[in-house]
């Protein structure tokens, strides 16, 4: 029987000796063994609880001894409940004059709470959970009779609504479908397909059960219009797991890193995002799906997206507040009301680190010269793994064998929830015996297979959360919270609000309008990142299908003197372009017109497209984004090859080695050039149509301008984006270009380089010269190969004028088609395909780059349409800070909701955990029980401060005491080794 809407069953499947192709066979549903370790707990009198409830107001304060999330290390310290943000907060082991406590629970809104008793102790535990957050925490007070207090205290925060960004209420909105069919009792399929399904299991799971750490399962996915998602191992079998999609937060769903898997066409869900706390989707492990090719990814992305609740911000008044669905589905309605939603982006980049042993190692010699402990380590191999909310979100390669690993990676981590719970960058040390896999449940404890934890200071998080930078050295910490290094770290936490799409209507029939010049006019006015604006120009016109009208106009305007009106011109005072005799009253006058510019107009063509405007920025994009399946086809196995045989192809005398043969290196050097360009020049047809149709345009304008003066422009105007901007960019960095999952070996690199010079020289029409004599040999393949390179580029550019009629991707047909179901609401917050682009976020994107970039502008140069642009920019700015002015602030437990904590008292279910509640929880006890842990929780030895654990009274809503006696904690987050 098909569980009911909003309910998550994963079941369990033992792992099979073959690899990806095996199907996982269907078990009963696996209820965690933490259910035969505790007993149900004998609670006082709802009415007694209420009280307290009252008295409390969702404040308390005192010892409380806990672990957060999985098979954590258990922590004691002083916690206390925070009235201003919502959050369980404990005091930092190292306070410091200025001190910032230190998170526990970010948001205690909408959580969960129950009590149970432990079998092995004896002793009641409180067990919390916050959906919406995907964190779980169990706890124990120092006085068994706190419990109670503790328990009653975040009860009072369940019906308050989450946090989201902007210290404002969220009202999550799920979608709903306008034409669903329920006659037969069945959702019609709205997708369906087969992928690769991975789930990765917690440890307690693979050592208790015994099932694989990592299983990969060929799979059907079936999605009805209910956003029922199944999968099948058959698809005539029943599925093996059903999830409820409306019941997921939309930050569930996301693309996965490609370091993670090293594929990029992964889908990760993360069933811990929940909507609703009661919802055991809660508990279900996260998962990826993997697509065969991009289209599929995009589309399923797409898809699985709408169908989960989006977080709307407004009015306390507005008909979506509490995610009601009924009211109004119209966008229009939705503008009107003040709703806006928020994108959140986090930044890292991982730049080097350097390792040491913690333990210093003293000798006699040192004692007596008075030197510095050695604290020097064998070299290892080092990776990173960045971990958002107990989740892997991606992974750094492995640096081998040194102590110093230099990375220069750079993550983007987009669809953020509101609050970020933890964020962990653990370093990893590979043994060279035993490579471990990785897990996304983490145990966080710093074990056999984690090395070390970047330690990020509260107060550096709560600063990236409003928007700040935080860049330095970090300090690595280890077991026992002994420093073992230091990393260079960048992070960067980006958010944008964002309004309804109809209220950027105005300026998008503006920027539509190609006729009035305004996005190049824009750009000779912007003074920020010029590259920036290009991309959100692109993502706009793309997502609106108008990208080739746009780049039309780009180039005519470039070509044409827009942006780059050359002295002779001005001088003769040419009203057309120079191929014409429409300026002139004679031929002969012309011919000298001609020859006068001939001089000026060699040097403008051969410079032309050669520096950084928004033509060239916004076709770098463009060739990067609609090229990278071509690049994959074209380049990826030579690259692969280049690499795997690591030949040395050094041939400047000044950088080879003593023992190098130049002469084989050489020959290297030619062969590895020769099969890339053999790979290249029969590869035109396949390039992508609106690729090859831009290069035509280009090309037809340059020689209309230029080609009486200048022959070769017809191929060196193509080749300053195939070749300069595209191609050769690719073979020099081939980790960006996805062409390798890590970035080659230094000698490979210089292979590549090598190659790559080549190849813009024959771009060029060109040869090495005096500038680097050492490359001379390689004259000879360029004037063997320069006619095959012309003839590359006519083929290239050998394409229809009047584009053909192109049918659209799949992707796009398959989108539209699965969407059409949802409410016109819902179909707003979907991504654009091809590409998962955000037509909303780039139209608030570029508002704010546009009012921050005319800051230092004269008001008095904006006339016409860029008057109109800035007037319409100042307006939206202004409704935006309006609809956040008016956005209903974050609540606090009220007594407003005292009938709400009747009713849940009443409930039968409001005091006893659900069957799969306590399976969120480690059962593995370890360093809890009385056996093995060296702090036993003893009232006499905190008598003196009995008096500061009494329940702190709602209308004082004070924090932590000014003084109190602290416990000796265990290390935070990490686990002690099992005796």
């Amino acid at each position: 029987m098909a569980p009911s809407p909003g309910v998550y069953v994963h079941h369990s499947a033992k792992a099979s000796n073959s690899s990806g192709a095996s199907s996982p066979r269907p078990m009963p549903l696996q209820v965690s063994s933490s259910l035969g370790l505790y007993t149900p707990y004998s609670y006082p009198e709802p009415q007694e609880i209420l009280d307290i409830m009252t008295q409390t107001n969702g404040l308390m304060r005192g010892y409380l001894r806990f672990t957060v999330g999985k098979s954590q290390g258990w922590t004691s310290a002083y916690c206390f409940v925070d009235p201003a943000s919502g959050s369980l907060l404990c005091d930092p082991e190292d306070k410091k004059a200025s001190w910032v406590p230190r998170r526990i629970v970010a948001d205690l809104r909408g959580c969960h709470v129950y009590v149970a008793t432990s079998v092995q102790d004896g002793l009641p535990r409180l067990f919390l959970a916050s959906a919406s957050r995907g964190i779980s925490l169990q706890a124990r007070p120092l006085i068994n009779e706190d419990v109670v207090q503790w328990f009653a205290a975040l009860l009072c925060w369940r019906f308050t609504k989450p946090m989201g960004a902007l210290n404002k209420s969220v009202a999550t909105r799920s979608p709903c479908c306008q034409n669903s069919t329920h006659l037969t009792g069945e959702h019609p399929v709205v997708l369906s397909g087969k992928m690769l399904y991975t789930n990765q299991r917690s440890q307690s799971d693979t050592q208790h059960n015994g099932l694989a750490a990592v299983a990969n399962y060929q799979v059907s996915c079936v999605l009805r219009d209910s956003g029922e998602l199944s999968v099948h191992a058959d698809t005539k079998a029943e599925p093996f797991m059903r999830l409820a999609l409306p019941a997921l937060q939309r930050h569930a769903i996301h693309a996965l890193d490609t370091s993670v898997l090293n594929s990029s066409l992964s889908i990760a869900v993360y069933p811990q995002y929940s909507t609703n706390p009661n919802d055991s989707s809660l508990w279900g492990q996260p998962f990826y799906l993997t697509l065969s090719n991009r289209s599929l990814f995009e589309t399923w992305l797409v898809v699985l997206r709408s169908y989960t609740a989006v977080d709307l911000y407004g009015p306390s008044n507005s008909p979506f507040s509490g995610g009601s669905t009924k009211l109004s589905s119209d966008p229009f309605v939705a503008s009107k009301a003040g709703m806006f939603r928020v994108e959140r982006k986090l930044s890292v980049r991982i730049t080097e680190a350097n390792i040491h042993s913690p333990h210093p190692i003293f000798n006699h010699h040192d004692q007596v010269h008075g030197r510095s402990p050695d604290r020097s380590l064998a070299a290892a191999d080092y990776s990173l793994e960045v971990m958002l909310d107990q989740q892997l979100w991606a992974r750094t390669p492995i640096k081998h064998k040194t102590n110093t690993p230099f990375w220069r990676e750079t993550f983007e981590f987009s669809n953020l929830p509101s609050v970020i719970s933890d964020l962990f960058i653990m370093v990893k040390r590979h043994n060279g015996h035993k490579r471990q896999v990785s897990q996304p449940i983490y145990d966080l404890p710093i074990d056999d297979e984690y090395h070390s934890v970047v330690e990020l200071p509260d107060e550096m998080l709560l600063a990236l959360h409003s928007g700040k930078e935080a860049e330095g050295w970090f300090p690595l910490v280890g077991r026992g919270k002994r420093k073992c290094g230091e990393i260079s770290l960048w992070l960067r936490i980006e958010q944008v609000t964002i309004l309804m799409v109809g209220d950027y209507s105005p300026l998008s029939d503006l920027l539509h309008d190609f006729t009035n010049r305004l996005t190049s006019r824009l750009a000779t006015l912007f003074s920020a990142d010029l590259q920036l604006l290009a991309q959100v120009l692109l993502d706009i016109f793309q997502a609106s299908n108008s990208s080739r009208q746009w780049f039309m106009r780009l180039i005519e305007d470039d070509v044409d003197s827009g942006q780059r009106e050359t002295q002779t011109r001005k001088k003769f005072n040419l009203g057309r372009r120079a191929g014409t005799n429409e300026s002139f009253d004679s031929a002969s006058e012309r011919e000298l017109v001609l020859r006068g510019m001939g001089k000026s107009a060699i040097a403008e063509g051969a410079l032309l497209f050669r520096g950084n405007s928004i033509l060239t920025k916004a076709l770098d994009i463009h060739f990067k984004r609609i090229g990278g399946d071509y690049l994959q086809e074209t380049l990826r196995v030579v690259i692969e090859e280049v690499e795997r045989a690591n030949l040395d192809c050094e041939v400047d005398p000044n950088r080879a080695s003593a023992a190098a043969n130049l002469e084989l290196n050489w020959t290297n050097l030619m062969a590895i050039t020769q099969r890339t360009w053999d790979a290249i020049k029969v590869s035109a047809k396949r390039c992508p149509y609106d690729l090859r149709f831009l290069m035509r345009y280009v090309r037809s304008n340059v020689e209309d301008r230029f080609g009486g003066f200048l022959q070769s422009v017809s191929y060196s105007s193509v080749s300053a984006f195939l070749f300069l901007r595209f191609l050769v960019p690719s073979i020099l960095n081939p980790r960006l270009f996805n062409l390798l999952n890590h970035h080659p070996s230094p000698r490979v690199q210089r292979t590549l380089t090598l190659v790559s010079k080549t190849l813009q020289v024959l771009a060029n029409l060109s040869t090495f010269g005096v500038k680097e004599p050492f490359m001379q040999p390689m004259n000879q393949f360029l004037s063997q190969n320069r006619q095959e390179f012309k003839s590359f580029i006519d083929e290239f550019c050998s394409v229809p004028t009047d584009p053909p009629s192109i049918p659209q991707p799949l992707s796009v047909t398959m989108a539209a088609a699965s969407t059409a179901q949802l409410d016109p609401l819902t179909r707003e917050y979907c991504l654009a395909v091809p590409y998962l682009l955000d037509q909303g976020k780039s139209f608030a994107l570029l508002v704010e780059l546009w009012l921050k970039s005319s800051e230092n502008i004269d008001r008095t140069a904006l006339d016409g349409d860029l008057f109109l642009f800035h007037h319409i920019c100042v307006g939206l700015r202004q409704r935006t800070q309006d609809c956040i002015s008016n956005a209903e602030a974050a609540a606090l437990p009220s007594d407003d909701e005292v009938i709400s904590w009747e009713e849940l008292l009443e409930s039968s279910n409001a005091l006893s955990p659900p069957e799969a509640f306590l399976s969120v929880f480690d059962d593995d006890d370890g360093d809890e029980s009385p056996a093995s842990s060296s702090e036993n929780f003893k009232v006499q030895d905190m008598a003196p401060d009995m008096e500061q654990l009494q329940i702190v009274d709602r209308n004082t809503r004070s924090s932590a005491p000014s003084s109190k006696k602290k416990l000796n904690t265990l290390v935070g987050g990490f686990r002690r080794k099992p005796k």
